[in-house]
């Protein structure tokens, strides 16, 4: 059992180490279902919110993240896989009602959309199609990672 426990253990200290920058924090997800509490903000309140500024969060499938959102509706993200950093571009945009996020390389391009509430401080963003937990993070004003 050792043998697995340990060679895990190194992966995630090294996974942890990134050069020059710390990962956000994780911010507490409210596991895979729409959270119990927090108000559903509209596209334009969340768009003034987040436009120009950044977030750090967790989601479900990259954990830890960062995203700067130009006032254009462009975007970067910052993640981690399997230790390495990595910076994908991609586009923030309203449809239907719903917040929709498009990357470079990630479904193709295609856009995924979601419905984003407030707890706080936090914001919690809750996938459209199927109801299911997306991410929590906070807005960090300005651009502080230069993304």
């Amino acid at each position: 059992m050792h043998r697995i426990i340990l060679p895990c253990l190194a992966a995630l200290a090294l996974a942890a180490c990134v050069a020059g920058q710390e990962r956000p924090k994780p911010v507490a997800g409210p596991g895979s279902v729409a959270p119990p509490s927090g108000t559903l903000l509209s596209v334009e309140d969340y768009m003034a919110l987040v436009k120009g500024n950044t977030i750090e969060g967790t989601s479900a499938t990259a954990g830890p993240f960062v995203v700067h959102v130009n006032q254009d509706g462009s975007q970067r993200l910052l993640f981690w896989h399997q230790g390495v950093e990595r910076r994908v571009p991609g586009t923030l945009t309203v449809r239907d009602g719903l917040l929709c996020s498009a990357w470079e390389g990630v479904r193709g391009g295609a856009p995924r959309c979601s419905r984003i509430y407030k707890d706080g401080d936090t914001l919690h963003a809750i996938w459209a199609d199927d109801g299911t937990w997306n991410s929590s993070y906070r807005v960090v004003p300005g651009n502080p990672r230069n993304l």
